[in-house]
């Protein structure tokens, strides 16, 4: 569900509930309060599992670059004769 539907599914409720008396309607606020803190949450934590994949793949791209550029400079020294400095 997109946030903007969420808010305004949960908004509708919200007005349903304040139709209810207030024994009623304080327990469904609560649990409308907390629905919005774990939607929040949820947004949240989905965010930064995007940011986090992110990084992961920059990384990846720069470990595959490294190593085609070691095999590059390997069969560059094959054809030259020069011997491999793995510390390089």
């Amino acid at each position: 569900m997109l946030d903007q539907d969420f808010q305004t599914t949960l908004r509708k409720y919200v007005e349903t509930i304040a139709t209810l008396p207030e024994e009623q309607r304080q327990r469904l606020m609560n649990l409308v309060n907390e629905t919005r803190e774990r939607q929040e949450t949820i947004v949240r934590m989905q965010r930064e599992a995007l940011n986090t994949l992110d990084d992961w793949r920059i990384t990846e791209k720069y470990r595959l670059f490294d190593l085609e550029c070691r095999e590059r400079e390997l069969q560059a020294q094959a054809e030259t004769g020069e011997e491999f400095d793995p510390e390089f």
